[in-house]
């Protein structure tokens, strides 16, 4: 009777104390077998076994990865619908005026998992060797270089955009529909260069059949551990790579946030963990919810500075 009227005197225990009481879904706005993808993918059974309850991956392709983000921040704020995004989130506000969402105001960033470098590659047949040698070339003949993309507007499309504005060369755009074709346009030397991932473009470099000029990233990559980084050969600021973001809806509570970013922190830091990641390209990060913020702040403005001084506009 006395721990019951002491109980009647207790608040009851918030959502966010009990957290998580079932499963959590992840909205991935890309189809399976994509980098967003396959981080979550990599990460969801570790989330798991920390916290206690199942996180599973849900795939919503479409709009230029605008459904996805759209469902999440139409959910419930309570942790349980979740949004993994990569540096489409940050650019489409740039490229898509009219989006169904507020980037910025309809999420809160929980962390910041992983960056992703691209390298820039060249067909084997192109006279240079170096990144030197490749920029003279492009500057030798300016508005005759092309370079490919999986398509206008996408992430490859805006790195190599501000590759060029960094670099001081004039490219031409051939875009295709999706990256493989962007490649194999590249290893068939119909286009001279383009950004690839450093995973996938390791295969066609072991093979002859590509060559990696240099790679974005603040350190050489496990893929391409031979291939020099931009900053290492004079040319800083080509910062084209991909971040990867978990998010929620505004509203979420904080104790929530936290115990999500704690737990992805974690699940990061794991030995086993790093090593598929590192293998697979990326370079796994975990941090908190405020450095998340701060990122995606300057990733918004980075992209939008350059969709703005190249006036581009998605087809």
């Amino acid at each position: 009777m006395f721990l019951a009227a002491v109980a009647a005197f207790l608040p009851p225990l918030s959502a966010a104390q009990k957290y998580p009481e079932r499963t959590v879904r992840v909205v991935v706005p890309f189809p399976p077998g994509g980098g967003t993808d396959n981080l979550m993918r990599v990460m969801a059974p570790s989330l798991s076994d920390s916290l206690g309850q199942r996180f599973v991956v849900d795939n919503r392709p479409g709009g230029n990865a605008q459904i996805g983000p759209a469902i999440v921040a139409q959910a419930t704020a309570d942790g349980y619908t979740l949004l993994a995004a990569d540096q489409s989130f940050a650019s489409n506000p740039a490229l898509y005026p009219n989006l169904p969402y507020d980037t910025l105001r309809d999420f809160v960033p929980i962390s910041t998992l992983a960056t992703g470098a691209v390298a820039l590659v060249i067909h084997p047949s192109v006279p240079a060797r170096s990144l030197r040698d490749l920029l003279a070339l492009m500057r030798s003949r300016p508005g005759q270089v092309t370079f490919a993309t999986g398509g206008i507007g996408t992430g490859t499309h805006l790195g190599m955009e501000l590759f060029k504005g960094v670099a001081n060369v004039d490219l031409v755009h051939v875009p295709y529909k999706g990256g493989g074709a962007a490649t194999a346009a590249v290893v068939g030397g119909e286009v001279v260069t383009m950004f690839a991932g450093p995973s996938s473009a390791a295969t066609f470099v072991k093979a002859g059949k590509l060559r990696a000029i240099a790679i974005t990233g603040a350190r050489r990559n496990a893929a391409l551990p031979d291939v020099a980084t931009f900053d290492e050969l004079g040319l800083p600021g080509v910062d084209a790579g991909t971040i990867w973001y978990a998010l929620a809806r505004t509203g979420t509570a904080a104790a929530i946030v936290n115990a999500l970013s704690a737990a992805m922190a974690k699940v990061l830091r794991l030995g086993e963990i790093r090593h598929r990641l590192v293998e697979l390209g990326y370079e796994p990060m975990g941090t908190t919810p405020d450095e998340a913020a701060k990122i995606l702040r300057a990733d918004v403005e980075k992209w939008a500075q350059v969709v703005r001084e190249k006036k581009i506009r998605p087809q």
